[in-house]
């Protein structure tokens, strides 16, 4: 009898065992899961803010070409439809509905 309840116990706190490294492999899978997810949205963050960052830096930089250069060449002044165009441009892919526009430029 002794050796029955010695099994009996050894098979119970297996069975414990087993439990725990279950529940402890399933709490790792969700920290992984969550992981994963909060990396999706730092990188999606950091291509939103690298998205916005170029398209600002583009009319700024035309802008900015174009007022020191028109000061050279009045003829350049008289040309402002360019830059307007540029700066409507970046602007408007800026916003969400250009989405795929802007991924096909880049």
């Amino acid at each position: 009898q002794h050796h029955e309840v010695t099994i009996e116990v050894a098979s119970t706190s297996q069975t414990n065992v087993h439990q725990q490294q279950n529940k402890l492999r399933s709490k790792s899978i969700d920290k992984h899961k969550k992981d994963d997810h909060e990396s999706e949205i730092i990188v999606k963050l950091h291509d939103l803010i690298k998205k916005q960052t170029i398209l600002a830096f583009i009319p700024i930089l035309s802008t900015f070409a174009w007022s020191v250069y028109g000061t050279w060449d009045p003829l350049v002044i008289q040309q402002s439809a360019w830059i307007f165009l540029i700066n409507i441009t970046c602007s408007w892919m800026m916003l969400a509905t250009s989405e795929k526009y802007y991924l096909f430029c880049t």
